[in-house]
């Protein structure tokens, strides 16, 4: 048995042998009429903008003969959700709600409007990923046409998605910045995965540059993110490494009166060649970059280092 979701998007409409030159006004057949148009606009990707004004004005045709129907309130509630009109889909539902409390499909549609008006952008995202990867694949060549539909809009709707986020693509030490790009890009992987899945349904039947031509800004956040996301970590280590020098500077010199002439030469010595290749891995990553997110560390190290020598020539 389909879930409420599937009944949602591809609903079971009433069956009917009457040609559709032959509706009128009577409220079943406006009603039979309505689920059939609706379920076809939905089958085409709600493309068929006057299909969905006849579809309203055929459920109002219903309502104002028998204002109290449930099934009409309730297909009226269901079109106006999918077209994005959670409110107004609500009150239908009360209306059924107000006069039979237990009334199970008032009540499911209901709670479920309910759940889907409460989820933040990402969890949204993450719905309408899984929606989509759950689509049939295509069989006749008016599923293969309402099907790249599909594709391109779902295209075009998660490149939007994905650019208007407001995390900072650069490279970054900051850790809460870092995790924020980590998830993006996981994001920017699952959608292309998707899009790639079908896209190698679509090319049996469809030239597909266009779609490809939409994704495009996709793949260069991925690929910005990537390097950010490689790099951010290659800084971390070697700020690691650089904070690592400097405390080992600092022990140094508060045991520099302890130490032999000897050792104290050894370890200033390991200390400036290990400095010398922190330098190497920061010139390595800057010219790849063209950013240097440790300078400032690196410079304190340096001074310290400086001063350290300094200290050195006064013992001897």
């Amino acid at each position: 048995m389909l879930g409420l979701k599937q009944r949602l998007m591809f609903k079971f409409v009433p069956e009917s042998s009457k040609p559709l030159e032959e509706y009128g006004e009577d409220p079943d057949d406006c009603y039979v009429l309505a689920c059939q148009l609706l379920d076809e606009i939905q089958a085409g990707g709600f493309e068929n903008k006057a299909g969905l004004l006849e579809v309203h004005r055929l459920l109002q045709t219903a309502l104002r003969k028998i204002p109290h129907e449930a099934r009409f309130l309730i297909e009226m509630a269901r079109l106006l959700y999918l077209l994005g009109d959670s409110g107004s889909a609500k009150v239908y539902l009360k209306q059924i709600l107000d006069q039979d409390p237990e009334h199970a499909e008032a009540q499911e549609l209901f709670q479920y409007i309910e759940y889907e008006t409460s989820l933040s952008e990402d969890e949204r995202w993450a719905r309408d990923l899984e929606r989509f990867s759950a689509l049939r694949f295509p069989k006749s060549q008016t599923e293969y046409d309402a099907f790249y539909e599909r594709v391109l809009r779902f295209t075009q709707e998660q490149v939007r998605y994905l650019l208007q986020s407001e995390i900072n693509h650069t490279l970054t030490l900051d850790e809460e910045n870092s995790e924020l790009q980590s998830i993006l890009y996981q994001q920017t992987l699952a959608v292309k995965a998707q899009i790639e899945e079908s896209l190698d349904v679509l090319e049996a039947e469809f030239e597909t540059s266009e779609i490809r031509l939409q994704m495009r800004p996709l793949e260069q956040l991925q690929e910005r993110l990537f390097k950010a996301l490689h790099y951010n970590g290659a800084f971390q280590i070697l700020q690691d490494g650089c904070e690592a020098l400097q405390e080992e500077a600092l022990q140094l010199l508060k045991q520099m009166n302890q130490l032999s002439e000897e050792e104290r030469e050894a370890t200033l010595n390991q200390l400036m060649e290990d400095c010398d290749a922190l330098a190497d891995d920061l010139d390595d990553i800057e010219l790849e970059t063209g950013s240097n997110l440790i300078m400032q560390e690196y410079e304190r190290l340096l001074k310290l280092v400086q001063h350290l020598v300094d200290v050195f020539d006064e013992v001897q």
